[in-house]
Parts: structure tokens; C-alpha cells; sequence
């Protein structure tokens, strides 16, 4: 979708497990897949979650969320 608008994404965290989040991992800020995605997956993300199962995607993502508060509070 970013690249269909001219634009890339270097601050997108985008999620996958099946073959066809291959190129949509490569060309991003911060890949990451899921415990039990596609091994291609896993070798071409940056960091791996939970199980999609376990929520995986939720918890990495509360995650940074909870990173960048944490991070806004000591730069206070």
C-alpha cells in the first residue's frame, strides 16, 4: 500500500507469517513475524513475536508501546 503511493515506510511495524508478507517485510523500518510463521518469514524479519495464537501481534506492539512511553517520560 505505501509503495503504491510512492512513499516508504521506514517507521512502519508490519506483521506476517505466510509467504506473501515476504516483500512487505523486507522493505520496512522493523519487521516482525510471528513464533509460527513460514521459516522464509522468520529469516527475513527483524524480531519475532508469540505465536499468533498467543496474540503475538499485540504483545510485541503493546511492547513498544510501552518502550516509547517509557522512553517520552525520561526525556522530559
Amino acid at each position: 500500500m505505501v509503495k503504491g503511493l510512492g512513499s516508504t515506510c521506514p517507521k512502519c511495524v508490519p506483521s506476517g507469517n505466510g509467504g506473501n508478507d515476504l516483500e512487505m517485510l523486507q522493505e520496512v523500518g522493523l519487521g516482525v513475524a510471528v513464533a509460527n510463521a513460514d521459516p522464509r518469514i522468520i529469516a527475513v524479519a527483524d524480531t519475532t513475536t508469540t505465536s499468533n495464537e498467543e496474540q503475538g501481534v499485540s504483545k510485541f506492539m503493546a511492547s513498544l508501546l510501552t518502550i516509547d512511553q517509557r522512553h517520552a517520560v525520561n526525556s522530559r
